[in-house]
């Protein structure tokens, strides 16, 4: 049986604590559909420390890319002091998990090509320190990717990419996790990509090489997957168990499965959400990450427990 524990904390306000306030009396109808009722015991944990690294050759599997929407107005909230040479245009990004705080960028678009701005420290304030250097459409920069987290907020170091053009800003998580995976009988070289670009390596849109012939070429047909808690590897089934960061990642062979899918009890509050995201736990490290109502998602058989829901309340004009 699968079943979620709803011990939840909110420090919202508004709109948000109503909608909070509903989810903590009946939010969610969490259903599970039992495929198997056995299971096999658990591989060894993996040992090996996992790593964030960024090559010179940025060939192997590029981090997937989003598209930030640039306005002219600057965002609420958000203040700046420098001096523009031209046309500013502005966007705010959530690099983490969806309660992390915004980044604040600014573009000054002058005859010169553009300056770039990215508020790094988070605090809401662009100034000439917040300047990336470079030249030419694409910049990098260091990043901290965010997780809020009941203990508090987590930071983990990045590189980021961003690229201006035709008026159009692209976000990209440069390099990958890298380690070994464990699966019983055989340690496999792993890379992990950031393919939404907010500097996690958990999220069902990511992806996984798995190095299975171990040849260290990564034939990106065969040994590219994308991430899921549950994935059939070398022939068999088996339950990931990593945390958003990257910072660890363990396979316990499997043969018992359910499918969780995410419910609102009222259907009406549907509408005064615009984002959801709800982050469950199992009692041995299987983190299941669900964005979309309705949407079943297969996991292993056991107890999941709700730590945390990300909510963010629809905007009416």
């Amino acid at each position: 049986m699968l079943r979620s524990f709803t011990r939840i904390a909110f420090r919202l306000s508004g709109v948000r604590r109503q909608i909070a306030n509903a989810i903590r009396l009946s939010p969610f109808t969490i259903s599970a559909t039992t495929l198997a009722m056995f299971s096999v015991p658990a591989a060894r944990a993996d040992d090996v420390a996992w790593r964030y690294a960024v090559p010179q050759d940025t060939t192997f599997a590029p981090a997937g890319q989003r598209i930030l929407k640039l306005e002219g107005v600057i965002p609420a909230g958000v203040t700046s002091n420098v001096q523009p040479q031209g046309e500013l245009k502005y966007t705010q990004i959530r690099y983490g998990s969806a309660d992390s705080d915004r980044v604040a960028v600014m573009i000054d678009e002058h005859f010169r090509g553009f300056d770039l701005y990215v508020d790094s420290n988070r605090d809401r304030h662009i100034s000439e320190h917040d300047k990336i250097s470079g030249s030419g459409a694409a910049r990098e920069l260091q990043l901290s990717t965010q997780v809020v987290l009941p203990r508090g907020k987590v930071h983990e170091p990045r590189q980021v990419s961003l690229q201006f053009r035709q008026g159009r800003l692209l976000w990209q998580t440069l390099g990958y996790i890298e380690g070994r995976l464990d699966l019983g009988a055989t340690e496999y070289p792993v890379r992990r990509i950031d393919m939404n670009g907010n500097g996690l390596f958990a999220d069902l849109v990511d992806r996984i090489w798995i190095d299975l012939n171990e040849d260290h070429r990564w034939h990106a047909f065969s040994e590219q997957f994308a991430y899921r808690p549950v994935m059939r590897l070398a022939g068999q089934r088996y339950a990931l168990a990593s945390d958003l960061l990257g910072r660890s990642l363990s396979a316990r062979r499997i043969d018992g499965l359910g499918q969780l899918r995410l419910e609102l009890a009222d259907r009406g509050m549907a509408e005064r959400i615009s984002d959801l995201s709800v982050i469950l736990e199992s009692r041995d490290g299987t983190i299941v990450h669900l964005e979309q109502l309705g949407t079943p998602t297969e996991v292993p058989v056991g107890e999941y427990r709700l730590p945390l829901p990300s909510i963010n309340p629809r905007r009416v004009n």
